[in-house]
């Protein structure tokens, strides 16, 4: 039984991050590692996709991410998004990108069924139309992530019934209110923290990485204020990384280690003190290692 409980139904949340999403497998290992387990797991663009391997067989669950992860680094048409960004912009290019991500989720998933997960899964997109996030759902789990991952110029939009969906990050980067929407009573979050460059790079960025770094950011202050939004109502502890670059996925292996680690302190922070066997966590409030803005 776990040292750390929370009031159920407990959500794991994953925000997206691109290529730093890997860091939350290590940060889910953790967690499931000290008995701690979800009741449903939602998920943001890249951080979606973990949901759902979560979702799919969570006993399996350190295994088959990894492998996933690991697959995604290794393919060189993949493992660059940059390479992917000036493919989208180059138009055709950027379907190619979604096929090959879709050739790897089609590995992983095959032809689960959203009835045959362990739990429920959201995945969160952004309805093109109306700018307002979407939890609509695609026929199968590979393009219900596919639609949440759609992140703009790397690959297109994808139609699933009268909506045309794009990375659910775009307007929920920390999925934190869908979560508390379900009935969430108390959430876990797997947050890939705001992205940076140190002050060597500033003057060898290019007007790509400068685009991609203002979406961020932009991204950033939103989700600051939804997690502290979420915490007058519920629980919420967040396990935030900031190491890795967002936009190289064949640094996904060395994120897993560094989101163990960042797991590892925060919830040995909120592990039982003086000789108790439990501690529970059921206080609305923010916990973790979460550190907004000044401006939120």
């Amino acid at each position: 039984m776990t040292s750390i409980r929370f009031p159920r139904p407990l959500a794991f949340v994953f925000s997206g991050g691109l290529a730093r999403a890997a860091g939350q497998i290590g940060m889910c290992e953790v967690a499931l590692e000290l008995g701690i387990t979800p009741d449903l797991a939602v998920g943001t663009s890249t951080g979606a996709i973990n949901a759902a391997m979560l979702a799919k067989d969570p006993a399996n669950f350190h295994i088959a991410a990894r492998a996933l992860w690991h697959g995604v680094a290794s393919d060189k048409a993949l493992s660059s998004t940059w390479r992917s960004t000036f493919r989208g912009l180059a138009g055709k290019g950027s379907n190619r990108t979604q096929t090959m991500l879709r050739k790897h989720l089609d590995a992983a998933f095959g032809d689960v069924t959203r009835e045959q997960l362990a739990f429920p899964l959201i995945a969160v997109s952004t309805d093109l139309e109306s700018g307002h996030s979407s939890t609509t759902q695609g026929d199968t789990i590979v393009n219900t992530l596919l639609s949440s991952a759609a992140f703009p110029i790397i690959m297109p939009p994808v139609s699933v019934g009268d909506q045309l969906l794009i990375d659910g990050s775009v307007v929920a980067g920390v999925p934190v209110s869908q979560a508390v929407a379900a009935g969430a009573r108390s959430v876990i979050v797997f947050d890939t923290g705001a992205s940076a460059v140190s002050e060597s790079e500033i003057d060898e960025i290019g007007w790509y990485e400068v685009l991609a770094l203002a979406f961020t950011h932009l991204v950033r202050g939103q989700a600051d204020h939804d997690l502290l939004l979420a915490a007058r109502d519920v629980p919420v502890v967040t396990i935030s990384m900031d190491q890795g670059s967002p936009f190289d996925l064949r640094t996904a292996p060395e994120i897993i280690h560094h989101g163990r680690d960042a797991a590892s302190g925060v919830l040995l922070a909120l592990s039982p003190r003086h000789g108790k066997d439990f501690r529970t966590v059921n206080k609305p409030g923010s916990y973790g290692n979460h550190n907004p803005t000044s401006d939120s």
